[in-house]
């Protein structure tokens, strides 16, 4: 098999989860609206483990995180 040096880069769904703070239901949801590009999908007999590079969910968890802080001091107004 070839190793990518970018697959130490990669992480699954209930890793992303964890480090967004939200359930695998709202990761498909990222996904499917282009918030959380797919970095490499991986199939298990039928099942599909999609893999995220960790600089996309970084990316995507400062946005949320701005997003939070934003919404916070408006309600504090």
């Amino acid at each position: 098999s070839v190793i990518n040096d970018d697959d130490d880069d990669l992480i699954g769904g209930a890793d992303v989860a964890r480090l967004l703070g939200v359930d695998r239901a709202r990761i498909s949801r990222y996904e499917t609206r282009g918030w959380l590009p797919l970095g490499r999908e991986e199939w298990q007999g039928r099942r599909r483990r999609p893999l995220y590079r960790r600089a996309d969910v970084e990316k995507l968890k400062s946005l949320i995180d701005a997003r939070t802080a934003l919404r916070s001091s408006s309600d504090t107004v």
